[in-house]
């Protein structure tokens, strides 16, 4: 339908705000949606927050600061009814970013039998009405007759796969809900957006917080309990690999793949009791949230002094590998983008408050997974070098000499004997749409 391959009114649809849109002129607006598949641990994150102080609301109605709900849906397609599908009303609000929120599907999978199973259960029925409205193709979770429901596990495994990649489409950062740091991480975007986003009918103080309220992000730092329908997961087996290839081995193949896209393995990781990222280390220990301003602290070489990291769209990272990490000078960090495959014109620079005399610059790009196989390459970008400040410097006065060639076959090149003196940025961006994420794991420039 029209509604999902209109970009308009497939965001509208979805939520997610666009100021270029027409069909959204008049919308109120909120800060932040963080959305998912039911029994991602919308829920759990939902309770967290909450008890952060935050002014946020889930399935049923919407908060003052935010949505945390896997239903949240704001338009529904022609011909599906009124406000009010399958027993859930549609929200009301769009929203200024959007948190794309994962579970391991063979959890999720699992955790979704209880809806699947037992279709004679009015509150199952509905949901699956639900699903139904919001998923294109049109009877993905029926046999060809249109008549009868697929068995269980293959119609959860789709609905895993399809929702994550509708969301995939309007999300601006994702995480996943296994990981320690999750909830803490979401909490503290909510406190760095609401500087910067005007919400209607809300009167922000200078500090970006609501008046007479403060944010307690500590109160997150526990993992996200992302089983939260235990009690029916112990009534079915659980789901694995093999059991979803026997059923359908090509569905099987798009599962795993959007699998380890989000990072996962084949296992399902087991509940995150550290007090860190999964993916750091205690060389991560200088890093730091700052509870008052929501910014990650990281610490740069001193070669790097008074210098400014920015990327291009902006605050895109995936969890907490945040764009400092391309620069910090250790090997086990890396910036990591999000929202999906990159696009041309994206890039990760550094600004010089001063400036500096480069010889060579060494650029470390791609992940290497449990597997030892590169994911996450530069497919095709390019370095450039300008002697003005990044923010001041522009392409159409032709201030950015381009210097070093980066794409996928090589995970890590170099230019040497540059001899360049006065330079004040230097900038990787990516020249063409990527096929994954971008991971940058170091640029290394020395004088």
């Amino acid at each position: 339908s029209s509604h999902f391959n209109d970009t308009c009114k497939f965001e509208k649809m979805m939520c997610k705000f666009n100021a270029s849109c027409s069909n959204m002129e008049g919308t109120s607006t909120s800060p932040i949606l963080v959305t998912g598949v039911g029994a991602s641990g919308t829920q759990a994150t939902l309770a967290k927050l909450k008890a952060a102080g935050l002014d946020v609301e889930g399935e049923t109605k919407e908060g003052n600061e935010g949505n945390v709900a896997w239903n949240a849906r704001c338009n529904a397609p022609p011909g599906s009814g009124h406000v009010f599908v399958g027993g859930w009303k549609v929200l009301q609000r769009a929203y200024k970013k959007v948190v794309h929120l994962v579970r391991h599907p063979l959890g999720t999978i699992s955790s979704y039998q209880h809806f699947s199973l037992n279709m004679h259960s009015n509150f199952n029925a509905k949901a699956w009405n639900y699903i139904e409205v919001f998923t294109t193709p049109k009877g993905l979770f029926r046999h060809a007759n249109n008549a009868t429901w697929k068995h269980p596990v293959l119609r959860s495994a789709l609905h895993w796969l399809s929702w994550n990649q509708m969301v995939e489409r309007i999300a601006d950062v994702r995480f996943r809900v296994e990981d320690s740091s999750t909830s803490r991480e979401i909490c503290t975007l909510f406190s760095r957006f609401t500087n910067t986003i005007d919400v209607s009918n809300i009167s922000m103080t200078k500090s970006g917080r609501l008046p007479g309220r403060a944010y307690n992000c500590s109160k997150t730092s526990e993992p996200v309990d992302s089983n939260t329908h235990a009690t029916n997961d112990r009534k079915y087996d659980k789901v694995t690999w093999e059991a979803l290839r026997a059923l359908d081995p090509d569905l099987e193949g798009l599962v795993w793949a959007k699998a380890q896209q989000y990072g996962y393995a084949r296992d399902v990781p087991k509940r995150d009791k550290t007090s860190v990222h999964r993916h750091e280390t205690k060389k991560a220990s200088e890093e730091r949230l700052d509870e008052k301003n929501g910014r990650l602290s990281v610490k740069l070489p001193s070669r790097y002094k008074k210098a400014a990291v920015t990327s291009n769209p902006p605050g895109s990272f995936m969890g907490s590998h945040h764009p400092e990490h391309a620069f910090d000078g250790k090997k086990d960090t890396y910036w990591w983008s999000s929202g999906g495959a990159g696009t041309a014109g994206d890039y990760v620079q550094i600004s010089f408050e001063e400036p500096k005399h480069v010889d060579s610059i060494h650029v470390q790009h791609c992940f290497q997974d449990k597997y030892k196989r590169m994911k996450d390459c530069i497919q095709k970008g390019e370095l450039y070098i300008a002697k003005k400040k990044c923010e001041e410097a522009s392409v159409a006065n032709n201030d950015f000499m381009p210097v070093l060639k980066v794409f996928g076959s090589k995970p890590h090149v170099k230019v040497e004997g540059l001899a360049a003196l006065g330079v004040q940025c230097v900038r990787l961006q990516l020249l063409a749409m990527q096929h994954d994420w971008v991971a940058v794991r170091e640029i290394d420039i020395l004088d």
